[in-house]
């Protein structure tokens, strides 16, 4: 194993990025998930190729998800070039960018483990490994599924680059420009997604555990600090703007501030173990929906929080590491949200502190032992994560693994009304009936069920009217089919045709026969329709 370290180091990233490749290249036949893809992509009235138009759009907006993220939706535009409205583009785009997380992760490892020892020769001997070892731990994780099967969750991948390549740059380049490049770095990145706000902290958490003190440690903190507080500021304002088709910030009386500080404190201690006990993993998780201070959550993760800390008490020297994942979460606990869940794609992020605690703690046992012993807990992680890979194939079995992740009358419009209403835009009109019937038959009192029902059958009315007018029959027109006629007229009259014509696909595609018709007709529908609710 040492020889492999000594001779091959150099070989080590292209053989990660191999193994992740080829461990994660079933999801590019997936399908679109039922969990903001649609919003994403497939549905999105402003996706498109890069133009001066899309640009300006994605510079400005602030409203369409409550979200600033200008480089994240050109993202999805740059592989809208070459895939269009097809689902396995995106997918390579979001495996590729995966591989090349997991490469600047080891990298980053890499170059922390020469800062924090820096008497040993980089590249040689067992510890050589380490950084490695650790970094294929995060990147065959099953918790990394979510994230890599999710299209919504490429500009997730890309800010994550961009953070890496941040702190890379803060490690490696010039002490006298090194803030300054890993600043614009940094920004790049949250300017892609901003869940990493937090991580403004690894910055100078990095400088202090490398001997940085005083003045010198906050001049170079300060320009990560600024451009998190910056755009951190346009986010919350959007959050804080949100329009009516978007659920208001929770009021005090809605959600106290004692309830939302234990949520959030559950909340990051769940990123804490779930990495070692990667079982049930799906979309969302319900076990915080009810908290109260005796809930078991609670008490397990205060009985957590009291080893971690009596372990720092000990070690002062580790406290960098659960103090960053405190910084890079604090921000994603959802104090402001009625109702929030943890997510396996938060754990990109988290997981970077373990890895890096991993890192460190196999380059300082680094045996032939310990390495064999990580080499067996990689191939049983890898072989979860290909067991977990099928929950995201297709919308069905996403929505089944959501429903079955959230207890019934819970959460009742994310586990029980939007899986209907999937299922009725694909056309299943009376497998999304009989889903919220069911429902409604266990809970008859719930008014969430009630009125989704009610929603439901006047959505089918109203289509049942519209399909009349071709004399075609409901199931040879799905609502989807509608909505893509929909996004292509407006697109055209915007002066957009080659989105248009991808919409015009997905209608020959979902509806031949309606196609056909509008091809000898040159029909145009109306141009609102409810079926994008």
């Amino acid at each position: 194993m040492s020889s492999l370290a000594g001779n091959s180091a150099r070989w080590l990233p292209l053989l990660l990025g191999a193994v992740v490749l080829a461990v994660f290249s079933p999801v590019i036949d997936y399908d679109f998930a039922p969990l903001d893809d649609d919003v994403n992509v497939l549905y999105n009235p402003h996706h498109g190729p890069p133009t001066s138009a899309r640009w300006q759009w994605a510079l400005s907006d602030t409203t369409y998800i409550r979200r600033y993220q200008p480089l994240g939706w050109m993202a999805f535009a740059g592989v809208s070039t070459f895939s269009g409205l097809r689902p396995w583009g995106y997918h390579v785009a979001a495996i590729g960018l995966h591989a090349l997380n997991a490469v600047l992760l080891g990298l980053l490892l890499q170059s922390l483990l020469r800062r924090l020892r820096p008497g040993e020769k980089s590249g040689h001997g067992p510890a050589a490994l380490a950084p490695w070892l650790a970094a294929a731990w995060w990147a065959l994780h099953p918790l990394r599924v979510e994230p890599v099967a999710w299209i919504s969750a490429i500009p997730t991948h890309l800010a994550l680059a961009f953070l890496l390549a941040a702190l890379l740059l803060h490690l490696r380049a010039r002490p006298a420009i090194a803030p300054l490049l890993g600043g614009v770095a940094f920004a790049a990145g949250l300017l892609s997604y901003p869940v990493a706000l937090g991580a403004a902290a690894f910055f100078p958490l990095m400088d202090w555990a490398g001997g940085h003190r005083g003045r010198r440690l906050i001049l170079r903190a300060l320009p990560y600090a600024a451009v998190a507080l910056a755009i951190g500021w346009i986010n919350l304002a959007a959050r804080a703007g949100a329009g009516s088709e978007h659920a208001p910030m929770a009021t005090l009386q809605e959600l106290p501030a004692s309830i939302r500080a234990l949520r959030g404190f559950c909340f990051i201690v769940h990123y804490a173990w779930k990495p070692w006990f990667p079982f049930g993993l799906g979309p969302v998780y319900g076990e915080l929906l009810d908290i109260t201070w005796s809930s078991p959550p609670v008490l397990g993760s205060a009985g957590l929080a009291a080893v971690v800390i009596a372990a720092v008490w000990r070690r002062p020297a580790l406290a960098p590491l659960p103090l960053a994942g405190i910084a890079v979460l604090l921000p994603i606990t959802g104090v402001t949200e009625l109702i929030h869940f943890p997510h396996d794609r938060y754990a990109l992020w988290s997981d970077l502190i373990l890895a890096a605690g991993l890192a460190i703690l196999i380059s300082r046992i680094a045996t032939p032992r310990t390495q064999a012993m990580a080499g067996l807990l990689l191939a049983g992680l890898t072989v979860l994560t290909l067991h977990q890979l099928p929950v995201w194939r297709s919308s069905e079995s996403v929505m089944e693994r959501l429903r079955h992740n959230l207890p019934a009358g819970k959460a009742t419009v994310i586990r029980d009304i939007r899986p209907a209403l999937w299922l009725f835009r694909d056309g299943h009109f009376d497998g999304a009936e009989a889903l919220l019937n069911g429902e409604l038959r266990e809970r008859p009192d719930d008014p969430a069920i009630q009125s989704g029902l009610e929603t439901l059958k006047a959505l089918r009315t109203e289509h049942e009217a519209i399909v009349r007018e071709t004399g075609l029959t409901p199931g040879q027109i799905p609502p989807s089919a509608l909505l893509h006629h929909r996004l292509a007229v407006q697109l055209l009259r915007n002066g957009d045709p080659e989105p248009a014509a991808w919409h015009l696909a997905e209608i020959a595609r979902l509806a031949p026969d309606y196609f056909s018709r509008l091809n000898r007709t040159e029909a145009t529908p109306a141009t609102t329709s409810p079926y994008s609710r």
